[in-house]
């Protein structure tokens, strides 16, 4: 025998051994502790880990759960998620109309209004009960008709919202103390960071004339700092010059204090006045304090008692004041000191020294105080600009000087405006148009887009023009038809003229000018009116008919000219409703945009009522900002434009005040000196325009300032720098200019840097432009907005959405096109196209595929008919994104706290909760909702789906799936129950025994759940559906094999004491051999790189071991219990409530399986022609699966396959799916070095744009935030910024997002270069400023960015993994060639797609290795367990034809390959292990040298509990069908069902056939030296049925231990002596493996049972045995013989004794040895 087998003989052996002694040990008596135990360990166990659920967590995210952790998908992921948080939370809704029809009328997107608003309109009405910080009411002038459409007279209505969900959210003040915050959607979505330059101003007035500008705390500070300096000047110089009798006199605060007011006060009435230099207004506020009654105030008459004193000290003061503010100190006290003296009445000179003292004093404070107040008025508004808040000032004061001037000069603008575009007209006609024009116009009717109008005004102008004797075009139509037809020769004119008037009746009256009639009377006409003409009468009538042809064909252009001079032209100035109630008031003092709308795509869009959650600060912005765009952009208003001057007048003026009072004195920036001043601005400009140095451009700055007549004071007289050559050689001279030409070049330079950054000189107008678009004034109402007068025809509304299409599919139609409502917008402004009612864009002016809000569209040629599903999409913060993180912390902390993740998400979750609460009312048509039956939007059907909806949907699977597992464990109950009760004999029935086993395995499979939950293994949606009902069909089967073989051993064997050693001895090996392989299969496939299939196999694994233990540790306890019971004949306490105790019957269907096996099914199998039949049969059904599974399976998940069928999710994945095929994405770059990477991002966008995936209308760069920057800083999007240092680059950049970057901040991530830390990119906004703005950081630097892109036509799987492969392709090659030359750049295009498609990239390898590794655990579970590689491969081999077939059925049950799937088929390896291991574990257990008749007997004693085992996992699997979610039923109950059938006729079909055929021998034992009497006995059947019914030993399925023969006296004996065995497993020196168990018993019988030997022709042999009984009896029973009756009757169904008493016994086999070759 060889040592493999030696070492399989002792193994199995020794297992067997084991499993017995188990059963001994639990079962003894003499330590009845030891069940009590058990049963507390395994409850202890059971409950201990089934505590964890209650603290487990789920992981639905899509995201985390089907990534790859080892594929590229996976570390990009990850980094994703590090600096953009991962993919944003999308709010999603969709309408379709009932029947199918157009969803986009007029009701559809009023209902689209109904929807939105409470979502995402925030309520900001407390903005109509305050303007520029102080309570106001509403104007009285929002009683006027012109101020109907007033933003301000609306504002409840515009800025309110009752409907606005929010939650309550726990904070805390700064003392951290708590506080509940309301947060809306607004305070949640993604939306731009508003950059300090938009932000709202903290001074109620920065305008010099006003009021309230000294009233911010910037005055004061200026202030302060100025007099503080002024007057500690003024202490040294003065105090030097006065003589001891004197010093330099300090004024009481007080005084100071009433001094300034009155300084103010002259200020802003000198400003006021019209006098806009604050120089000249300080030098009247210094007048003021000198000379008027306020000269009291600083101590005009201190020492002065009256009298002569005090006329000799005014004296003194005004010869003092005469010199001038120029004059030196020593100067101005001479002259103070020679005024007293020569004063009329001359003063005390014992007092000069005092009064010279008090006068200086008083003139220093006089210039410090005007000084101060100066610089305190313009240094606050230039300090406000140059700290980045260019628009919050600059805009609104631009825009305010243009609606002053527009105010000021409106009807002279109206009247030029028409004159200018109407010249080319007859002034008649136009009038006449304009008439109608008016009329309708004050009907409420648009003439841009009402045909009606535009008609009746050509119908006016055809006939003044016609009519007009001189008239044009008529005249130039007439006579070029004269010139070619009639030679030239002029008509009649009375008679031409009639028959114009004719002509022109007729037509009027409805009679086409081509009718052959009017022809023929006008020629009548004119030959009776012009006989001498007659003959040319017809070429009369044709001549007119082609002048009027000619006005028609020119009337479309007249009418357009007629309507922009007389509509839309003065519609663009501001209108006066734009103002606060009639206020010339453009936009608030304090105005600024405290929030950008969310980001989010409508329907909306393309109307203006759009705007309806537009912020109510950005509405007021939009009221102006349509004036300022036409003022800046349309020619007709150029040459007033120029003439305001306002962004000169109004920002560039205060920026240089600021910068020259602040560097020069008195003496250099004054009144006279603007002019020159500005010529060296100009000069300084245009030198470096040129290329330059800036020294050479402060030189030629100096030169024009000297040319333009600027002065300085040199000796105390103002002068002309150039008259005085030698003193500018002087060095007083050189620092002068050089003081004057450093001022210059700052202010040129800042002027022009924050001028470029409003309105660009370059002609690209860049922020302001922006702001123009920004918003939907340009977009027309369909008839629901505040300022409609008329709605929109469904026809119109049609042709405005067609019209929006076609602006985003078109690359010529950009944003200057959309907000002038033309195709084609030459260069100079002009319309060259047709009229474009409208274009698709988001907010903020940037196109965004229209397939994202419009599917479903139903064209006739380029005609849209209709429109029958609109999406709106909203993107709220990933809770991982710094950015949000800073939001949420600012918003509900105010003590400096910080968020934590599980927060942030808490708040999103609770959010989404409030969301879905009320829109599921509406899905669901309720009563009162606005869509319940008979109400106004009954005919539409809204859907949706937020974030939070998928995790919705996994949890009510989730809940679904454990309903569905009590109901499966409740009929699997009761299926136990039937198949082990017996109501005819309620003692040997064991229904309790199932129940409770029943309930082990879910109590195990429970406790499974609980210790992952203790070890931190979430819970997923396949865990929670799959898991269950597996461990159950596996523990369940188990349990079965163990009851099955205790029921039949139990009434063997009286249910004596050995009865459990036997069953482990049986059935625990085969059952532990299954779990180990089960368990191996499942840990080995752990090494899938799919998380949520990782998980499952780790939870499955789990179980596993669970099922087995609590078998061991609950069911073998009670089984003991229950033989006891059984023994003692004690009734079943379930059965005794149906059955009787009276009958005893035996179980005969219990049997019915059992011969079936034996006596059909086996030996069938067995025969060569069905072996034949089944091998054909399989390897033909095998190979139809590998060619189906391999070559034509599907692949993918669609969100409505995993969406309950009766739900809201699964409406809304239909309908978005088959709809709206747009998915976005980005290219994401990271590197060390933006600078550096700036040609490798455009390289990647270039390369990307020529997929033919990507929408082609909008492009890479028009979101891309490096394109917008390079556009606004070089001009053009692919041109790099070149730089010498990083600085030149990140100031230039700072610069940019300080106005247009900060809308796509949300696209960078940036970090502080020192520490490495995430910090927020705006802190580069000023860091480069001299000094640098407060919190600004220049360490802050780019690592990383993403290039927004929209992916098409994603209807399919495969076009979805076509893109993801196109596109990687494309980005690859570039980012591999840049790695190169930069090691830490990495660029790579991800998204939603990505995410989750990536995975079918690589799935069947996937599946190859998930299978793989799972055969690979049982193989090495099963080799390591039987030491039997050839069964291993056998049953490995069926395994993998098991799955290969299920995956090849999986297309016709329409499953496709994903994850679901996939952990399915490794599902399958375990259930095939269920169906084949124990059969494949019996025959190698079962002795003999034939294969089929160990085959048929290990189908025996199998195929019972196989099949209830099927069965059982048939009941679990069919309650699956109960579901409402199409996806569980086609992936669990459908692919279950398949996977339960496949196993089990692979494993009791084909398995039986291929071990009949290669199987291995069976385990082989050494043999035992036979040294008794010779072997004379014949068998007739298998050994083991003759030494089965043996109780007394172990192992005697395996004939380790046989009878030793006796003779025939044994036939009398009372006892059996104890060494009346032969142990054939003894060693040569006598040691045995085995011992008998033979125990001395008062009641042992003396039964011995033979084998009945066969006929012979041994005359000897029946010489011997004349006794002998008919061949027919085949036992002998030895009680017979004494007369007393049997208590043991032959089955002969099987060839079995069995036990009929209920007596305690033991029973013998007593017979000769048996060869070995019958083992």
């Amino acid at each position: 025998m060889s040592s493999l087998r030696r070492v399989q003989g002792k193994l199995w052996g020794t297992t067997e051994e084991t499993c017995q002694r188990l059963g001994r040990w639990v079962a003894s008596e003499n330590a009845s502790y030891r069940i009590p135990v058990m049963l507390a360990l395994g409850t202890v166990m059971v409950v201990g880990m089934g505590v964890g659920l209650i603290n487990h967590t789920t992981k639905s995210s899509l995201s985390e759960l089907y990534v790859h952790e080892d594929s590229r998908m996976h570390q990009e992921f990850d980094r994703v998620k590090e600096t953009f948080g991962g993919l944003s939370r999308t709010q999603m809704l969709i309408v379709t109309d009932k029947d199918d029809a157009s969803a986009v009328t007029r009701q559809g997107l009023s209902a689209w209004l109904d929807l939105l608003t409470p979502i995402m309109k925030k309520d900001e009405s407390f903005y109509c009960n305050q303007w520029d910080g102080l309570a106001t009411s509403r104007p009285a002038e929002c009683s006027e008709g012109q101020f109907a459409k007033s933003l301000y007279c609306n504002c409840e209505l515009v800025a309110g919202n009752d409907d606005m969900i929010t939650i309550s959210v726990q904070g805390t003040n700064a003392d951290g103390t708590p506080r509940t915050v309301a947060l809306s959607e607004a305070d949640l979505c993604e939306s731009p960071t508003v950059q300090p330059a938009l932000a709202a101003s903290t001074h109620p007035s920065l305008r010099t004339n006003e009021e309230t500008a000294n009233s911010s705390a910037l005055f004061a500070a200026l202030y302060a700092a100025s007099l503080d300096s002024k007057l500690a000047t003024a202490r040294v110089e003065v105090g030097g010059l006065i003589t001891a009798g004197g010093g330099f006199v300090d004024e009481g605060a007080a005084k100071l204090a009433e001094a300034r007011d009155v300084c103010i006060t002259t200020f802003q009435s000198s400003m006021a006045s019209g006098e806009w230099d604050a120089v000249g207004a300080g030098t009247a506020c210094a007048t003021e304090l000198a000379t008027g009654d306020s000269g009291n105030i600083l101590g005009f008459n201190y020492g002065c008692s009256g009298g002569a004193d005090c006329a000799a000290y005014a004296q003194a003061f005004a010869d003092a004041l005469a010199l001038g503010p120029d004059a030196t100190a020593a100067d101005t006290l001479a002259a103070a000191r020679a005024g007293y003296i020569r004063a009329p009445a001359s003063g005390d000179p014992g007092m000069l020294d005092a009064v010279s003292a008090v006068v200086m004093s008083l003139l220093s404070h006089i210039s410090a105080i005007s000084t101060a107040t100066t610089s305190a008025f313009v240094g606050q508004e230039s300090n406000f600009v140059t700290e980045g808040n260019v628009l919050a000032f600059g805009y609104r004061e631009i825009a305010q000087c243009i609606a002053e001037y527009q105010e000021a000069n409106r009807t002279n603008i109206v009247d030029e405006v028409w004159l200018a575009t109407t010249a080319s007209l007859s002034t008649t006609a136009a009038d006449a148009a304009r008439a109608r024009l008016n009329n309708a116009v004050a009907l409420g009717k648009d003439p841009e887009s009402d045909p009606t109008v535009q008609a009746e005004m050509s119908l006016a102008f055809l006939n003044d023009v016609v009519l007009d004797p001189i008239g044009e075009p008529y005249i130039t139509g007439r006579d070029a038809y004269i010139a070619d037809n009639l030679g030239g020769v002029a008509l009649d004119a009375p008679a031409e003229y009639q028959l114009r008037s004719s002509a022109m009746s007729a037509f009027n009256s409805g009679t086409s000018l081509d009718d052959p009639s009017l022809a023929t009377s006008l020629r009548v006409s004119y030959e009776i009116n012009a006989p001498d003409d007659a003959a040319r009468a017809t070429g009369a009538v044709a001549a007119v008919l082609a002048g009027i042809d000619t006005v028609v064909i020119f009337l479309p252009t007249a009418v357009g000219l007629v309507i922009a001079g007389g509509y839309t032209y003065p519609n663009q100035l501001i209108p006066r409703h734009a103002t606060l109630g009639g206020v010339l008031e453009a936009l608030p003092k304090t105005w600024g945009v405290d929030r950008y709308p969310c980001t989010r795509t409508t329907p909306l869009d393309a109307f203006r009522e759009g705007d309806f959650d537009y912020p109510y600060a950005l509405k007021q912005l939009e009221q102006v900002s349509q004036g300022v765009f036409w003022w800046f952009n349309n020619p007709v208003f150029a040459a007033r434009a120029a003439a305001a001057d306002c962004v000169a007048t109004t920002f560039e003026a205060p920026l240089k005040r600021g910068v020259y009072f602040g560097s020069l004195t008195y003496s250099d920036y004054f009144p006279d000196n603007i002019a020159a001043l500005d010529a060296g601005e100009a000069a300084y400009l245009a030198t470096i325009g040129a290329g330059d140095a800036q020294d050479v451009a402060a030189e030629a700055a100096v030169a024009a300032f000297v040319a333009n007549n600027g002065t300085t004071v040199i000796n105390n007289m103002r002068a002309r720098v150039i008259d005085n050559a030698a003193w500018q050689a002087t060095p007083d001279g050189n620092a002068t200019l050089s003081n004057i030409a450093a001022s210059i070049a700052t202010a040129a330079g800042t002027a022009a840097k924050l001028v470029n950054g409003l309105v660009a000189t370059d002609g690209s107008r860049d922020m302001v432009e922006v702001l123009y678009a920004f918003g939907y004034w340009w977009r027309p109402t369909y008839g629901d907005h505040w300022t409609a007068n008329t709605a929109l025809t469904e026809a119109d509304i049609l042709d405005t959405v067609e019209d929006a299409i076609a602006s985003v599919d078109n690359d010529d139609i950009g944003r200057s096109e959309c907000l002038l409502h033309n195709t084609n917008v030459t260069s100079q402004g002009a319309l060259a196209g047709e009229y474009l009612r409208s274009c698709f864009l988001t907010w903020s002016a940037t196109k965004s595929p229209h397939q994202l809000a419009y599917g479903d569209t139903v064209y006739s040629g380029d005609l849209l008919l209709e429109l029958r599903a609109a999406r709106s999409a909203s993107l709220n913060w990933n809770e991982l994104h710094p950015i949000f993180k800073r939001r949420l912390d600012n918003l509900l902390y105010l003590d400096g706290t910080t968020t934590t993740d599980d927060k942030r998400l808490e708040v999103q979750m609770q959010f989404e909760d409030a969301l879905i609460a009320n829109m599921l009312p509406k899905w669901q048509k309720s009563t009162g909702t606005g869509f319940g039956t008979g109400e106004t939007f009954a005919e539409f059907l809204p859907t949706f789906l937020f974030e939070k909806s998928t995790a919705d949907a996994v949890d009510d699977i989730n809940d679904m799936s454990w309903q569905v597992l009590v109901i499966s464990g409740a009929a699997i109950l009761l299926y136990a129950a039937a198949t082990m009760s017996n109501f005819s004999d309620i003692v040997h029935s064991h229904m309790a025994l199932t129940i409770w086993g029943t309930i082990v395995i879910i109590a195990s499979t429970v406790a499974s759940f609980g210790l992952s939950a203790w070890v931190g293994l979430e819970l997923t949606s396949l865990n929670s559906v799959v898991v269950p009902f597996i461990s159950l069909g596996i523990g369940v089967d188990d349990m079965f094999v163990l009851a099955q073989s205790y029921a039949l051993k139990g009434e063997e064997y009286h249910y004596g004491k050995g009865i459990l050693a036997s069953v482990l001895g049986e059935a625990l090996p085969s059952v532990t051999f299954t779990s180990l392989t089960n368990m191996m299969a499942f840990f080995v496939a752990t090494v899938t790189p799919i998380y949520i299939v990782r998980v499952f196999c780790l939870q499955m694994g789990i179980a596993v071991v669970l099922n087995w233990l609590a078998l061991v540790l609950l069911f073998l306890p009670i089984m003991v219990l229950d033989a006891r019971r059984t023994a003692e004949g004690k009734p079943e306490f379930i059965a005794r409530l149906c059955g009787t105790e009276s009958v005893r019957h035996k179980r005969e269907d219990r049997r019915a399986l059992v011969v079936f096996a034996r006596r059909y099914y086996g030996p069938l199998l067995m025969h060569p022609v069905i072996k034949a039949v089944t091998i054909v049969l399989f390897v033909a059904f095998f190979g139809v699966m590998v060619w189906q599974g391999v070559w034509h399976h599907g692949e993918g998940l669609r969100r409505s396959d995993s969406a309950p069928d009766d739900g809201y999710v699964y409406d809304f994945a239909v309908q978005s799916e088959e709809k709206f095929l747009v998915y976005g994405g980005a290219i994401y770059h990271y590197t060390d070095d933006m600078p550096a990477a700036q040609q490798n991002m455009l390289d990647a966008s270039i390369a990307l744009q020529g997929s033919p995936w990507l929408v082609d209308s909008v492009k890479i760069r028009d979101a891309s935030w490096l394109h917008n920057f390079l556009s606004s800083v070089m001009g053009d999007a692919f041109t790099p910024l070149p730089y010498t240092t990083d600085r030149e680059f990140y100031e230039a950049f700072s610069n940019w997002l300080a106005t247009l970057g900060t809308l796509v901040v949300a696209d960078i991530y940036c970090e502080d270069s020192t520490t490495g830390q995430p910090v927020d990119c705006l802190t580069l906004i000023g860091a480069f400023s001299s000094p640098p703005a407060a919190g600004s950081n220049p360490n802050t630097v780019i690592k990383g960015s993403k290039m927004p892109f929209f992916i098409k036509n994603q209807l399919r799987h495969d076009d979805i993994v076509s893109a993801i492969r196109n596109t990687r392709s494309l980005v690859d090659p570039v980012t591999e060639q840049h790695a190169n030359t930069d090691a830490s750049y990495q660029g790579y295009v991800w998204g939603y797609t990505y995410l989750f498609w990536e995975q079918y990239l690589d799935i069947e390898n996937d599946l190859y290795f998930i299978v793989g590794m799972a055969l690979v655990g049982v193989f090495v579970s099963s080799f390591l367990f039987q030491f039997s590689w050839r069964t291993s491969l056998i049953v490995c081999a069926v395994i993998l034809m098991v799955d290969f077939e299920i995956y090849g059925f999986m297309g016709f049950l329409g499953i496709k390959l994903n994850a679901f799937s996939l952990s399915n088929l490794c599902v399958s390896v375990g259930l095939a292990v269920e169906f084949t291991a124990h059969i494949a574990h019996q025959f190698l257990a079962q002795p003999g040298e034939s294969r089929d008749i160990r085959v048929v007997e290990s189908l025996t004693v199998m195929f019972r509990p196989m099949f209830h085992g099927m069965v059982t996992s048939v009941i679990t699997t069919s309650f699956i069908a109960i579901t409402d979610v199409g996806f569980v039923r086609q992936y669990y109950f459908g692919m279950f069902l398949s996977m339960i059938f496949i196993s089990f006729l692979n494993g009791l079909w084909l398995l039986p056939v291929l071990l009949s055929l290669f199987g291995p021998e069976a385990m082989e034992t050494p043999d035992a030296e036979v040294t008794a009497g010779p072997s004379t006995a014949k068998v007739l059947a298998p050994a083991e049925e003759i030494f089965e019914p043996m109780a007394s030993h172990k192992a005697t399925k395996r004939g380790a231990i046989m009878p030793a023969p006796l003779g025939p006296e044994a036939l009398t004996m009372p006892t059996i002596p104890s060494n009346n065995w032969w142990d054939i497993d003894a060693t040569e020196d006598g040691d045995s493996t085995f011992q008998p168990y033979i125990e001395p018993s008062p009641k042992r019988s003396s039964l011995v049972l033979v084998p009945a030997p066969l006929p012979t022709d041994d005359a000897a042999d029946a010489e011997q045995h004349p006794e002998q009984p008919t061949i027919a009896d085949n036992w002998w029973d030895t009680t017979e013989s004494d007369g007393v009756p049997s208590d043991y009757d032959v089955d002969a169904d099987i060839g079995r004794v069995r036990r009929m008493s209920r007596k305690t016994s033991y029973m013998s086999v007593l017979g000769q040895p048996v060869p070995r070759s019958v083992w």
